[in-house]
């Protein structure tokens, strides 16, 4: 899911986690009545993984939980789950259906959660074949976060690195790869998390078609980690900005991608999303093809495509699946995925200790 507007949802390493402008991740500890678990403890060994297990993402930024009734929301009489801090209707009255019924979770809100829960939620991912889990990083801001449905107060923000901390490192513990999102230019990460690290990163979502600067302050923010961009549905390559050594135009796609790389040998590759999976596979597969002849040059992952509808609408779990296996068919250069799918096998590599990693 991105983190850009109204009309789209504008998740085994070494660490992140995520406070969205829009969607605070982190805070301080809350009330825990769920007791099924203890809590994770922090600064748990990290694993090793080869570069291609790294870059082969298999996740989804929702989290299916239809069957995992303890991670399910439980609203009092207003309206409000103060365990998930989740409003069950939004600044306009709109409802979430697929977070309010319980069948899916913002991943990225996993620090919202009790840390009791979050082995549940690691369970449940597991079970779907996930390897990553992408978590958003930035700075977080007081207010109503995402329309209205996640309140920010002070005393959460202000907790926030610390908690993301926790949670990079209870993710690690459990065999996650984390990726760091949603940093800017005008997003700096959350104060007091350690940056130093994340081993992968992506820019704010697909908030903007400008890549440049965008890698540039990521490269900054995490200076260990692969770097990718997300490139916002309907577009098939970057516009230029300040940052710009090369003005990307659509026709010269090999000279920008390497005056990018250049000046950040880390950058990786780039993150799709796509558009309404209601329109159907077709249209998303003309723009995927679109795309590649522009960024065949880089690892081109698999598409966000259904975050949004998952959210608001709670597309279930069986057609996302069918539907993005079709794309990832239809479109073989893709490797890895973000919106769910059938998981395939990790690719054979050598093992690097993560905090040995380099591009």
């Amino acid at each position: 899911m991105a983190a850009t507007g109204d009309n789209t949802m504008n998740t085994r390493l070494h660490g992140i986690l995520g406070a969205l402008v829009l969607v605070s991740g982190c805070g301080p500890n809350w009330p825990t009545p769920h007791n099924r678990f203890q809590a994770t403890p922090a600064n748990l060994p990290s694993q090793a993984y080869s570069r291609a297990e790294i870059t082969d993402f298999q996740t989804d930024l929702m989290l299916f939980i239809g069957d995992q009734p303890e991670l399910k929301p439980h609203f009092n009489a207003d309206g409000y789950d103060p365990i998930l801090r989740l409003r069950n209707r939004g600044d306009h009255g709109q409802v979430p259906q697929g977070v309010v019924s319980g069948r899916w979770m913002w991943a990225v809100t996993l620090p919202n959660y009790p840390e009791n829960l979050w082995p549940l939620a690691f369970a449940q991912a597991k079970k779907l074949g996930w390897t990553h889990w992408f978590l958003h990083v930035a700075r977080t801001d007081i207010g109503n976060g995402y329309h209205g449905l996640y309140p920010v107060d002070a005393e959460y923000a202000a907790g926030c690195g610390q908690r993301l901390n926790r949670a990079y490192a209870a993710l690690v513990a459990h065999g996650f790869i984390p990726v760091a999102a949603g940093v800017a230019p005008d997003a700096p990460p959350a104060p007091g998390f350690d940056t130093s690290q994340v081993l992968v990163a992506m820019t704010d979502w697909d908030n903007s078609s400008q890549a440049d600067c965008r890698i540039d302050a990521i490269a900054r923010a995490f200076p260990r980690a692969l770097l990718y961009y997300e490139l916002p549905q309907g577009e098939f390559f970057p516009k230029p900005d300040a940052c710009s050594q090369v003005k990307p135009d659509g026709a010269n796609s090999g000279a920008w991608l390497r005056s990018v790389q250049q000046r950040q040998p880390r950058f990786t590759g780039v993150v799709y999303e796509t558009d309404d999976p209601g329109k159907g596979v077709g249209q998303a597969i003309v723009q995927l093809t679109k795309a590649h002849a522009f960024w065949r040059e880089v690892q081109e992952v698999g598409p966000e495509s259904d975050t949004y509808w998952k959210f608001w609408r709670g597309l279930s779990f069986q057609d996302q699946i069918r539907y993005n296996d079709t794309l990832l068919r239809a479109c073989p250069w893709l490797r890895g995925y973000i919106s769910g799918a059938t998981p395939h096998p990790l690719p054979s590599g050598t093992p690097c200790p993560s905090a040995t990693l380099h591009p």
